[in-house]
């Protein structure tokens, strides 16, 4: 009898302690998480921290280095643009144009003057008094199918004064006035002509 209630106080003894041991491990497992996690949470803490501080730098760095203007020089840096961008859209006395058209006009003076109007594209400036005429390197006239002056682009025609007659500075354009020595027996007098010119060359003085 009192063997076996040895052996009962020995195998509960036992299972107590195997008992102890299995909460043992599970505790040192709980408490080994909670450390990780508070390990994890120190770092992003630091992290996040530091980036705090990275960004402070940053916009200090930033907000020394930023230039400011005030509102005179804000008005003196627009007032600047303003004039560039009137200097690029208005002819002034001194410019060159160059370019190659090909318009309409009309034929009067016996058949021997032809005029026509160039639209310039941009506004003439007050100051220009006259535009001349520096150059043109080909210039071909028809009316009716005919050649009246010029056959091709490719001949140089000569025997002919051009000039610019006149001028509308509200209109941004130019009358130019082409002169022969005699007329063409072809032309019809008074009569619309169409005008082609290559390399024009006009001058605002």
């Amino acid at each position: 009898m009192k063997k076996e209630k040895g052996s009962v106080t020995l195998f509960v003894l036992i299972a107590c302690m195997f008992m102890i041991v299995i909460l043992l491990i599970v505790n040192i497992g709980i408490t080994n998480k909670n450390r990780s996690e508070e390990k994890k949470i120190e770092e992003i803490t630091k992290q996040y921290n530091q980036n705090e501080v990275d960004l402070d730098n940053v916009y200090k760095e930033t907000e020394e280095k930023q230039e400011y203007v005030t509102k005179d020089e804000l008005e003196e840096i627009l007032n600047d643009k303003v004039e560039e961008i009137k200097e690029d859209k208005v002819y002034k006395p001194g410019d060159i144009l160059t370019m190659s058209v090909q318009t309409s006009g009309f034929v009067t003076t016996s058949a021997t003057n032809y005029y026509c109007t160039i639209y310039l594209g941009k506004i003439i400036d007050s100051s220009v008094q006259s535009i001349s005429v520096e150059g043109i390197t080909n210039l071909v006239i028809r009316q009716n199918d005919n050649y009246l002056l010029g056959e091709a682009f490719t001949n140089t025609i000569t025997g002919f004064t051009l000039t610019a007659s006149w001028f509308d500075k509200s209109a941004n354009n130019v009358i130019l006035k082409i002169e022969v020595p005699t007329k063409n027996s072809k032309t019809v007098n008074n009569d619309a002509v169409g005008i082609a010119m290559i390399g024009l060359k006009l001058k605002f003085n």
